[in-house]
């Protein structure tokens, strides 16, 4: 009994470590793959963005976190704005200092009195947004610092889909083999089924199916089979139930 105890711990032991080791070889991997798309090359779309930045007292390394969003090598335009519920919020003085640092940034900051909700910091970025000069809004908290690619990182993301090949044949929608959608729905269905199920048998192998069919053409060809066939579905009668009489 203590022999087969050892031998199931020492089974038990081998396993753990071996998805341990797995374990740590996968995390090797995500991490190299995880660097690798952090180094690929991002597309070249750069379109006017604006920052907006809801204030209200001051943070630790604000003003820090504030130059890291100057120090952009984003090729478009971009702007900050800054919003406050009032003039005596001591974060103006960070702002006025930012404008005073980098002159040849976009960088204003407006007043933002009117209470649009229980949200204070939703209301001011509503408040900023009608300031904004770009179709493109970013919103970020006033104690984030970023990387110099911080803005081509995140406008990568909205880069238009490449076209896709015009060489690309499109599907064919659900019905039968080798007709398209315009003569599937000028043919009578009620024909077509009466030598579908030897043409589908031909033709499994090559028969195109669209992953989503138009409900009208399924509806229609349901139909028509049913009727071409005289299939009835009859509703499945539900058992009287036995009624049993008490022994006298």
């Amino acid at each position: 009994m203590p022999h087969a105890l050892a031998q199931s711990v020492e089974i038990l032991t081998t396993v753990l470590t071996i998805a341990g080791m797995g374990y740590f070889l996968a995390a090797l991997v995500a991490a190299r793959l995880f660097i690798a798309a952090r180094r690929a090359p991002l597309p070249a779309f750069a379109p006017g963005v604006s920052i907006l930045k809801s204030l209200k007292g001051l943070d630790p390394n604000m003003i820090d976190a504030f130059r890291s969003h100057c120090r952009q090598t984003y090729a478009g335009e971009y702007e900050l704005l800054f919003g406050t519920s009032s003039l005596d919020d001591p974060a103006i003085a960070a702002v006025v200092q930012l404008q005073l640092e980098f002159p040849t940034h976009s960088i204003r900051h407006f007043v933002c009195p009117a209470s649009l909700g229980t949200n204070g910091k939703v209301s001011t970025l509503i408040q900023l947004a009608t300031h904004a000069r770009y179709d493109y809004l970013l919103i970020n908290d006033s104690d984030i610092t970023v990387s110099q690619r911080y803005l081509e990182r995140v406008m990568a993301q909205f880069a238009p889909l490449q076209p896709a090949s015009p060489s690309a044949r499109p599907p064919q929608t659900l019905g039968a083999p080798g007709l398209d959608s315009e003569t599937w729905e000028s043919t009578n269905p009620s024909s077509v089924f009466h030598s579908l199920p030897s043409r589908l048998h031909q033709n499994a192998k090559r028969l195109p199916l669209r992953r989503h069919p138009r409900p009208i053409e399924l509806r229609r060809a349901t139909h028509a089979l049913h009727k071409s066939m005289r299939i009835h579905l009859r509703p499945r009668r539900r058992p009287h139930p036995v009624r049993m009489r008490p022994i006298a």
